[in-house]
Parts: structure tokens; C-alpha cells; sequence
């Protein structure tokens, strides 16, 4: 448990901002009038990139501009704050969110012994180039439209919080001192505990003390500063309460040990639990094979029982399988169709690694359960042995290890080739290749890929030139590849893809065996058109055909990507962190079979979920004729459900499929189970909301050629009908309860007679709603205390009746 500590830096950090530095550094202490618009407009990297090549034209080294960085001034008080944090790296953790450069920030701090306060630096990145000239490298993506320049240092909180929640970190509070304007951004996105810290004088105190929105709508505390004594003296008081609860919570635990009092609840922080999507019940989780030990820790720590049973047979999983609702594994263990139709209360199955080849998810989807794996786990393990296998294969170093071991001495044998200045094809430009290449890239080569998802807009910020494969084989001196196994990836790498490539290139393989066709590849090695190979997988393991792996230009390894320390304690723990945050409702992340749940997410999910399965509910009540349904087409309405629409429509199909179904429908399963009763599944969405209703749903189901329709939305924390086969409602219909719905023409007589048979059965009317007269029908919703038994008593009072209770 710790407190989040977030500095902007221009005027917070320092007295003297960006713009005032590289003048400093220009020539003649000016810049010239050119680059004002630039800085004026908010495009800040080409502000940046101009004033580079400025400096760099007019002679100035990156030597100069350290210089002149290093005597920027700190605000008052403020080298004794990171002081203060840096002695309490515990309990507080320290990063900066600004619009400078984190050259010229990690300068500034090192000059004033400072840096190791400081975790992380969110900005525009430079760095020095081989000219000693400093050129910006790039940037962050601009999104929230407020932040007048490129980086978003809203977007910027969030990811940093979302990793660190990931890791097992979440913050009692974060405290964010800035000055700027544009610093109202991340501050919007602060909570109800928080604490916003605006220097005294700047925009940003303005902005917080209007009585506009700005200032109404926060919901962090607000305390203005003039100096870093100030500062340190509100972060001390957040230390002493936090410390409290702390020593608190060890009390308690310490009376529960001596038999004194009931066990704590495992102490958190100030814990922040989303009522968003419906919860997972999660009781018991079973671990057949040894995933390192954090993972059963943290499993344990929220509550959740795990018993570790290693080495079980097929048989044996079988038979046990059925008395828990999670289970976690690795590699070993084939999660088959038999175990998973075996498993009665599974609710989650969890890969502790990459990749789902070990766990069938067509059956688990089927049964409506969660299969997740931990894609970014062993990211950075796959991404170093991809390189120290291009490092290998360029200066042939196992080769030579051998050589030297059978007591030769032989240096012309393993003339090697250097990287500096070769062209490394990347395919497959995911978490993986992109680290390949930053890694890369620190050799001099130069980065080309090729990824049908990754827009190239985006890989070129981090040094990727995109093209088409065609393109890609003819240039590379070495190519890695980092894709899954699928079809259209299977045997990418053949024979044809190697006469297009240069004689002499070498290949690596470290994400999946097939991916490289073997029998193409020992061909080209024979031919001399492939120098050499790295392979970590084979489509066989291991592999039976040793013609591969004991040819001499190949290094080879026994599936080893994700085999260090490192990986395998991430992978535990971001497994645990995973399950523990769906079951609380904070987020859902590494779901290879559940995306819609991804969308369960936001402010009164939970309630458009039951909205949906409500008025299926009521529409299946309507169907009379118990025939099946052909189509269902749902609509969202208003702004804030565009990203809803699927989610909208697995809630209206578990309500739809609840009755006459072998499985229980769930969010998961609901499209699979739809497509099985060969029912089409239409959605759209609309912005505009209708009429005075900002966000609705509207349902339609087709059964024999007829359709029924129902519009619903939320009013404060209730699902509501709004209209019912085209017939609106005076008063919204609450969806809660034993409703009776009608149809028929309006008489004075009507509603005396349904009464009369209501209290002949011995029911209360608890509420009534009615429609909009509809060519001379009504439709009414009448609230009942108890079901109605027997409809027949009232088919000769209406035109159509239905039931439901909800």
C-alpha cells in the first residue's frame, strides 16, 4: 500500500520552463520568430523538433544545452521534497507528467541529486544523436482534446495507475501538484480522497477556484501551495494517516493471532471497488502445476481458497475439477473438452503465461466460462532471448563455446558480422517486437515489420517502418518473427518466402513452432540461402527430426522464452491480479474468450446488464406461441453507450435464452449459444437519444415473421420500459417485481373488471402504468403482489395478456 506523488515540472519542479530554456541555449538568447507559431498552436514535437535542428544548425552541441540545463533553478523548497519522498520510497511513490523533455528532466534532477525520488518520467522523449546534436525521437499520442500539446497527461495517470494495479500496487491516494491549465486534465480523472496541489498565482489555482464547473466538479481536496515547505508539510500529514491505519490494522492482527478478536481484512489502502459489472462468485481455485508461489499468495490474501495439487494425471483432473471454480495453470497441464464439460461450478480458467494453446476455448466458451492468459508476463524474458539469438547467429558464440570446450583454439573458423548499419525484419509488431526493436535498435540496425493490426502510424513512433511482406523478405539481413499460430501465419516462412529474401539472411523464431516451415528452412540452410537460425520453438516438442537442430548454423533451445525468474513471478502474479480484479469489479484484463466483459466497465453497467435481460424477459413474455426466435436487433442510443452496444446485446440474449436451455447463458457464452439456436444477432448504435431520454436500448425479436419491440433505460438505479410494441408509456414501467401486461380498448368498464378478477385470486395492485392510446388499444402494466396463476380469466377482458416477474 502506497501514495502516488505527481509533479508537473515547468514552473512546479523548477522556475524557469521549457521555452525559457532553449532560449538560453540559442545563440543570440533569442529564438527566432518562425518558431513562435509552432509553440503558439500547441504542436509541441515540431516546436521541439525545430528548435533541435535550430540549435544543432546554429552550432550548439548537447553538451552546451546539459549546460544550460543543469543550472536551471528548483522552486523553493522543492529539493528538500524529493529529499523527503526519497526517504520514504515505501510508503510513497514519485513521477513526473510534463510537456518538457525527459533528457533535459533527467539532467535537471541529476544535477541536484534528486533522481532517485522520481519512478517514472511521462514526456516527449530526445536524446543526444552521433553528432552530439539533440533531436527529439517522439511522442505520446494527443487525445483528450484539452492538453494543447501532444502528450495527454490524463491518459498519461491513467496508464501508469492501470500498470501499477497490475503489479499488485494501488494507491491509498495520489496527490498532484502542478500550476498549468492544461494540468485541469489529469486532475478531472483524480477521486474522492485524492489531493490536487495548485501552486499559488498560476492557471491552474485560477481555474479550481471558479464557482463554474471547473471547480464544482472535483471531487480530490484542493490545497494551494507557494513553496515546497508547504508542500512536504501536507505530504508528511498523508505519511502520519497513513502510517495510523497501518499500525491500526497490525493490532488487530496481532489480537486475532492471541485469540482476541476476529481476523482483519487484508489491508489494501484506500480500496476502490467498481459497482460496475456483475460479479463472479469465485470460492475456490485449483492449481495443478507449480506456478510460482506470489500467485497463490495474492489469492489468498483476497479471500479466496487455492489448493495446489502437481502432477495430476488427465483421470485425476478430471474427478477434481468439479468442486472448484477457478483453476490456474501453466504449459503442462491440456484443459480438454472433458475436463472442462467435467467442471460444474468453473467460472474461470487462468494461463499463467502467453499464449491458450493448452486450453481448449471453443468448450469453455460454450460453458460460459472466463479464459485469460497474462499476455504482457514474459514480454521482456521473450523479447532478450530473441535478441541474444541475433547476437548469437551474427559473432556464432555457441559455436565457439564448443569449440573451445573440445580444447580448440580456432578464431578464423568464427569470423562473425557486426549489426551496426543491418536491416532487421520484424513480423509480428505486438508488445514483443516492439521491445525487439527499441532493443534493437540501440545496435545501429535498422527496423522494418510487418503487422496486418498495428496501424503505422503507430510503430513508426518507436522506430518501425511498415510494409507489405513482399517488400519486407528482399530487404532483411535478419528476420524475427512474433505472431501467433493460426492458419494464416502457419508455415509464413517457406520456400517461396525465402527465394524472395537476400542470400545469406539469417532467421529467428521465438514465438511459435510452425510459424517457419522447418522442412523450407533446412533447405535454405543447405543451399547457403539462409546462413543461419535461432529457434526457441518447433512445431514439434520437442522436436523428433533432428536434421534441424543438429545442423551447424543452427542454435537451438528448448522453449525457453519465457523461462526466467522474472517472467514466471509476473506471470503468477499478474494471473492472481487478474482474477482478483474481475471478482472485484475493477477491471477485466487478458480475456481471450469474454471481450464484451471488457465493456462492463463503466458507471451503471450493472444496471443496463439487468436492463437487457429485462427486456428480453418481457418480449419472451409476449411470445405466447413458444416459438423459436429467428432474429434479435438491438440498438443503443446516446453518446455514452457507443462502446456498449455489444455488451447491450449479450445481456438481451442471456435473458432471451434463459428458458429451454441445456447451459446457462451468461454474458460469455450468449452469442455462441445465439448462433447454436440459429438465432441472427443484429446491432447499431445511434448518438442521438430519444426524446427527452439521453441513453435508451431498444430490442427487437422476430419469432414466425412477427416482431415485438421494447425500449428501456436507467432512471436513477432502476431499469425502466419506456414503450412496448410501439406503445409508449405516460409513466415508465419499473422492471422489477410480478408484472401483468395488457392490451385492449379503452372503456369506462375495463378496469373495474380487471380488478374484480385480480381480488377473486387474492392479489394487490401495487402499481399501474398505461400507454398512449394506439389505434383505439392501450397497452397497461399493472404491478402485482404475487404472480397471476391462471391468465385464462382475464383473455376475455383484453386483447393480449402476458406475464413475468423480474
Amino acid at each position: 500500500m502506497k501514495n502516488l506523488v505527481v509533479f508537473d515540472f515547468d514552473h512546479t519542479l523548477v522556475d524557469d520552463n521549457s521555452d525559457t530554456w532553449v532560449v538560453k541555449c540559442a545563440p543570440d538568447q533569442c529564438l527566432p520568430d518562425w518558431l513562435k507559431s509552432s509553440y503558439e498552436k500547441g504542436r509541441w514535437t515540431e516546436y521541439m523538433g525545430r528548435v533541435m535542428s535550430y540549435l544543432g544548425n546554429s552550432g550548439v552541441s548537447g553538451d552546451a544545452v546539459r549546460r544550460v540545463m543543469e543550472s536551471v533553478p528548483f522552486t523553493d523548497g522543492m529539493v528538500e521534497v524529493l529529499g523527503f519522498i526519497a526517504s520514504n520510497k515505501k510508503i510513497i511513490d514519485c513521477i513526473i507528467i510534463s510537456d518538457s523533455n525527459t533528457l533535459f528532466i533527467d539532467w535537471i534532477l541529476q544535477a541536484a541529486g534528486v533522481k532517485g525520488a522520481v519512478d517514472r518520467v511521462f514526456t516527449n522523449p530526445a536524446r543526444v544523436d552521433h553528432r552530439g546534436y539533440i533531436t527529439v525521437e517522439r511522442y505520446h499520442s494527443h487525445e483528450c482534446g484539452q492538453c494543447p500539446v501532444n502528450l495527454c497527461k490524463s491518459k498519461a495517470l491513467r496508464d501508469f495507475l492501470q500498470s501499477q494495479l497490475r503489479g499488485g500496487v494501488q494507491y491509498r491516494t495520489t496527490c498532484y501538484v502542478g500550476d498549468g491549465g492544461n494540468d485541469l486534465c489529469p486532475v478531472k480523472s483524480l477521486q474522492q480522497g485524492d489531493l490536487v496541489m495548485p501552486r499559488k498565482g498560476y492557471a491552474l489555482e485560477r481555474l479550481l477556484s471558479r464557482p463554474g464547473p471547473e471547480g464544482r466538479a472535483l471531487k480530490p481536496r484542493v490545497v494551494a501551495w507557494s513553496s515546497g515547505l508547504e508542500i512536504l508539510r501536507e505530504l508528511a500529514a498523508v505519511i502520519d494517516a497513513l502510517e495510523k491505519r497501518v499500525r491500526d490494522w497490525r493490532r488487530s492482527l496481532d489480537r486475532c493471532r492471541r485469540g482476541g478478536g476476529p481476523l482483519p481484512r487484508p489491508f489494501i489502502g484506500n480500496e476502490r471497488r467498481s459497482d460496475n459489472m456483475a460479479s463472479v462468485y469465485l470460492r475456490r481455485v485449483l492449481i495443478p502445476e507449480s506456478v510460482d508461489p506470489s500467485c497463490k499468495k495474492i489469492l489468498q490474501e483476497n479471500g479466496i481458497e487455492v489448493t495446489e495439487k502437481l502432477n495430476m494425471s488427465k483421470d485425476d483432473l478430471v474427478d477434481e475439477i468439479k468442486d472448484y471454480e477457478g483453476l490456474v495453470v501453466r504449459s503442462a497441464t491440456k484443459v480438454t473438452a472433458e475436463v472442462i464439460n467435467a467442471a460444474e461450478n468453473l467460472k474461470i480458467i487462468g494461463r499463467a503465461g502467453t499464449g491458450v494453446d493448452n486450453v481448449d476455448v471453443e468448450a469453455a466458451t460454450k460453458k460460459g466460462i472466463i479464459v485469460m492468459n497474462t499476455p504482457s508476463g514474459n514480454t521482456l524474458s521473450a523479447a532478450e532471448l530473441t535478441c541474444a539469438l541475433i547476437l548469437s547467429l551474427s559473432r556464432h558464440i555457441p559455436q565457439a563455446v564448443m569449440s573451445m570446450k573440445a580444447g580448440n583454439w580456432d578464431r578464423k573458423k568464427f569470423m562473425g558480422s557486426e549489426l551496426y548499419g543491418k536491416v532487421l525484419g520484424i513480423v509480428g509488431l505486438g508488445r514483443i517486437g516492439k521491445e525487439v526493436a527499441t532493443r534493437m535498435q540501440s545496435f545501429g540496425m535498422k527496423t522494418i515489420g510487418y503487422d496486418p493490426i498495428t496501424p503505422p502510424e503507430v510503430s513508426v513512433t518507436w522506430g518501425v517502418e511498415q510494409m507489405s511482406l513482399e517488400q519486407l523478405w528482399p530487404q532483411c539481413d535478419y528476420i524475427t518473427v512474433h505472431t501467433p499460430l493460426m492458419p494464416s501465419t502457419t508455415g509464413l516462412l517457406n520456400d517461396a518466402a525465402f527465394a524472395k529474401c537476400k542470400k545469406g539472411v539469417r532467421v529467428v523464431n521465438c514465438a511459435r513452432g510452425g510459424i517457419i516451415d522447418e522442412d523450407a528452412l533446412l533447405r535454405a540452410l543447405e543451399s547457403g540461402q539462409c546462413e543461419g537460425a535461432g529457434l526457441d520453438v518447433f512445431a514439434e516438442e520437442p522436436p523428433k527430426n533432428q536434421a534441424l537442430v543438429n545442423h551447424c548454423n543452427v542454435i537451438s533451445c528448448p522453449h525457453l522464452g519465457a523461462s526466467t525468474k522474472e517472467a514466471q513471478t509476473r506471470c503468477g502474479q499478474d494471473i492472481a491480479l487478474q482474477i482478483v480484479d474481475l471478482l472485484k469489479g475493477r477491471a477485466l484484463f487478458g480475456a481471450v474468450n469474454a471481450q464484451v466483459l471488457a465493456n462492463s466497465f463503466f458507471p451503471e453497467s450493472h444496471l443496463w446488464i439487468k436492463l437487457g435481460e429485462a427486456l428480453s424477459a418481457v418480449l419472451r413474455s409476449c411470445n405466447t406461441s413458444k416459438q423459436p426466435y429467428a432474429q434479435m436487433d438491438i440498438t443503443t442510443l446516446g453518446g455514452s453507450l457507443k462502446g456498449s452496444t455489444d455488451l447491450m446485446s449479450s445481456a438481451a440474449l442471456v435473458g432471451l435464452l434463459k428458458d429451454g436451455s441445456k447451459n446457462n447463458p451468461n454474458l460469455v457464452n450468449a452469442l455462441t449459444m445465439a448462433e447454436e439456436a440459429g438465432i441472427r444477432v443484429n446491432r447499431k448504435h445511434s448518438n442521438e437519444g430519444q426524446g427527452l431520454i439521453q441513453k435508451a436500448c431498444v430490442m427487437e425479436v422476430s419469432v414466425n415473421g412477427i416482431w415485438y419491440k421494447a425500449t428501456g433505460s436507467i432512471q436513477g438505479d432502476v431499469p425502466v420500459l419506456l414503450d412496448l410494441n410501439g406503445s409508449e408509456f405516460r409513466q415508465p414501467v419499473p422492471l422489477s417485481g410480478n408484472l401483468l401486461f395488457l392490451k385492449a380498448a379503452v372503456t369506462p368498464q375495463l378496469l373495474p373488471a380487471i380488478t374484480g378478477v385480480l381480488a377473486a385470486a387474492g392479489l394487490g395492485m401495487v402499481s399501474f402504468s398505461a400507454s398512449v392510446t394506439h389505434e383505439g388499444d392501450q397497452w397497461s402494466c399493472i404491478g402485482l403482489s404475487s404472480p397471476l396463476a391462471d391468465l385464462g380469466a382475464l383473455k376475455s377482458l383484453v386483447k393480449e395478456v402476458a406475464a413475468v416477474s423480474i
